[in-house]
């Protein structure tokens, strides 16, 4: 009888100890399971991935300006007086030509790109743009009210939060910075990082992902409780984690002076379902939290009542030993980030650099094993719908971006099919052990 999924990809991360398991585990769904079947597509598309990165370069886009210049040459060329006398021009059509161009010498480039491209001018029409306001937020009332979040100051006791500042500033001595595609272009990201993961889900983890060391785990038991405790006076939504929120994965970003950052995003629903919670801890220098509205819906927070515009940045200092609480629905309507500053505060233990360990729940039904496969074979990633009329839906779509860019998989979400999925499946490995 074959082992169940997680038993087979321990077996295969033996055998190709060096493979991410990522690829790993699309080899394991598309053989059904089957190892040896498993060990080959892994190979196949291991080969096919190297000779796709040979044979990858980067294009330049040449400068508008240079390509201004060339069609205008290339006209002047075209314009010239040809040495077939049945196709002379007279002198006195020539000298028009001539005096028409030095009259258009002194235009802008503007007029310059109508007679490349040999378009009708027309009226600009500019749209009056909208000014972008940020409200500072320090009171937790505040915050409250108009974001989707909670502040919670001195979340640890004092010796605890400094202890644990000591050994994640150790820890990021081996941070990466993560790499990927955008647009076709391979961007390094202007911060490091890395995953932990508790002891529980271990075998389902990445290969590069570490465990929690002790004092991580002391915090997020004390911010489990704090998160349960104000959960009771939230409505949860059917779509959410039920029961109590017990985060069981963090990442932890390092930012080592005042320009490292983080653009807008919003974090990666795949493993983490809709709607859900993050438990964000700063330890050391302070730095501005920014927040915006990207959806078209009201924030879930305590006042309802208070309207928040599409154009307003929230900024939130965040503290040492602060917690800022995400609730539903801040990753599906919201985004955040780490702006660059001019100057910061030096903190007495970090110096310049701020530590972020965001506490978060892999949950069960949304693993690797339940993630649809787009057509490059790659795990797909689960997003939600920002704006139009189906805000509220999820979809799954490639995530590639690499040299042969992405695929057009799409598939809706369903939630409850999920669930029915899920619950088959964990069944037929009860029934197999």
């Amino acid at each position: 009888m074959s082992g169940t999924f997680e038993e087979n990809l321990q077996q295969l991360k033996q055998l190709f100890p060096d493979a991410k398991e990522q690829n790993l585990l699309v080899a394991l769904k598309l053989s059904n399971g089957q190892i040896e079947n498993a060990s080959n597509i892994y190979l196949e598309q291991n080969e096919r991935r190297n000779n796709k990165n040979k044979n990858f370069t980067y294009l330049k886009q040449p400068k508008l300006d240079s390509f201004i210049k060339k069609k205008q040459s290339e006209n002047e060329d075209s314009e010239k007086i040809d040495n077939y006398p049945s196709k002379k021009r007279k002198f006195n059509e020539l000298d028009k030509i001539i005096a028409n161009k030095q009259n258009n010498s002194s235009s802008n480039k503007l007029s310059n790109l109508q007679e490349v491209l040999k378009w009708p001018l027309k009226p600009l029409m500019v749209k009056k743009r909208i000014q972008t306001q940020t409200l500072y937020l320090y009171r937790q009332e505040d915050i409250s009210a108009r974001t989707p979040c909670t502040l919670i100051d001195n979340v640890l006791p004092k010796e605890l939060a400094n202890s644990l500042l000591q050994i994640m500033l150790k820890e990021s001595e081996i941070f990466t910075r993560k790499q990927g595609f955008l647009f076709g272009n391979l961007v390094t990201s202007p911060h490091t990082s890395q995953y932990y993961v508790s002891n529980e889900i271990k075998t389902k983890s990445s290969n590069n992902a570490r465990c929690f060391p002790p004092e991580m785990e002391r915090a997020k038991t004390i911010i489990m409780n704090i998160v349960n405790e104000q959960r009771k006076k939230r409505k949860i939504n059917e779509y959410e984690v039920q029961g109590d929120w017990s985060p069981n994965i963090a990442a932890a970003n390092c930012y080592a002076n005042s320009k490292e950052a983080v653009n807008w995003h919003s974090d990666r629903l795949t493993h983490l379902g809709p709607f859900p919670i993050i438990g964000s801890l700063s330890l050391g220098v302070t730095r501005q939290f920014r927040l915006r509205r990207f959806g078209i819906e009201e924030s879930n927070s305590t006042n309802l009542s208070q309207k928040t515009s599409p154009s307003t940045i929230y900024s939130i200092p965040l503290k040492h030993n602060s917690l800022l609480i995400m609730w539903p629905p801040c990753q599906e309507l919201w985004k955040h980030e780490v702006c660059p500053q001019n100057s910061i505060d030096k903190h007495p233990i970090a110096g310049f650099k701020r530590i972020n360990i965001t506490f978060r729940q892999f949950r069960d039904e949304y693993g690797s094993e339940m993630t649809p496969i787009c057509h490059h074979g790659e795990l797909c990633m689960l997003k939600p719908v920002f704006n139009g009329r189906n805000v509220g839906r999820y979809f799954y779509s490639c995530n590639a971006g690499g040299p042969e860019g992405k695929c057009d998989f799409f598939e809706w979400l369903n939630i409850d099919k999920r669930k029915e999925e899920f619950g088959k499946l964990r069944m037929l490995e009860t029934k197999d052990k």
